[in-house]
Order: structure tokens, then sequence, then C-alpha cells
């Protein structure tokens, strides 16, 4: 038994260690992307402090930099953890399924109103819902796997 908790323990340590970046040449170049990119909103956010413009002021003086980041007035609210009106409570269906799991899915099911709000609010409770239990194992494993190796 001891031998096969070595085993899954070094199999672990070994595709963990093969995760890697093969190709430092693509991660580079990407990281030149994000860096420009973040050096244009970098740039917007110290004209702002001086200039202490709005939105409208921004995009009529600086038009080229507004068009070129593609910043927008209006902020999304499609993530995942958003908090769409409609929803129990006025919590999101994502902590619904991460602090209740399924309980939690049933609750914003049964609680909306049909349409697409309440299958995107579902549908986030079950994301909540799979990351809540992915951490549980991760969480689990790492301390029943302490409590094993301590044993032998």
């Amino acid at each position: 038994m001891k031998k096969l908790y070595l085993l899954v323990f070094v199999l672990g340590c070994c595709f963990s260690l093969s995760a890697t970046t093969t190709n430092p040449g693509k991660m580079k170049a990407k990281k030149e992307v994000i860096e420009q990119e973040l050096a244009d909103l970098n740039q917007i956010e110290k004209i702002i402090a001086e200039e202490g413009l709005t939105y409208e002021q921004l995009a009529a003086k600086y038009p080229e930099l507004v068009a070129k980041t593609n910043l927008s007035a209006a902020a999304s609210e499609d993530g995942i953890m958003e908090n769409a009106s409609g929803t129990p409570l006025g919590i999101g269906g994502f902590w619904w399924g991460f602090c209740l799991g399924w309980v939690g899915m049933l609750i914003v099911y049964l609680t909306m109103d049909e349409g697409a709000a309440r299958k995107q609010q579902v549908m986030n409770a079950l994301w909540g819902c799979l990351i809540a239990y992915a951490l549980f194992f991760i969480i689990y494993v790492g301390i029943v796997g302490a409590s094993l190796a301590s044993l032998y």
C-alpha cells in the first residue's frame, strides 16, 4: 500500500512537471502583445489622472487611443460571478452553487422566472458547484495524502 501511494505521488509530480511550457517563443510573443496593450491602458490611465477626464471627454480628445484599446463606457455583466436582477436574495447563481452545491442550483432554478436569465444563472450555479467540489477534492486529497504520508 505504501508503494502504491508513493507511485501515485511520483506520477503526479511527473505529470505536473510535464505541463510546463515547451515553446518559450510563443510565450514571449504573447508577452509582448500583452505588454503593448497594457502600455496603452497605462497611457490612458495617466491621461485620466493628469487631466481628470470622463470617458466622453477622453473619447472626444483621444479617439485613436480609445479605438485602439477597445474601451467602452458600458460595463459588461456577462461574467460568471455577476449579480443579476431577479436572483434569489440578489446573490448571483455562482455563489449559490459554490456555497450550497446542488441545493443552491435547485434554489436558483425554482426561484427565478423562466427565460434566458434563469438559464444563465443556473449555468453559473453549476460552475460554482463544480468548482466547489473540485476544490474540496483537491484539499481532501492533500490532507489525506499528508496524513497517510506521515504514517509511513
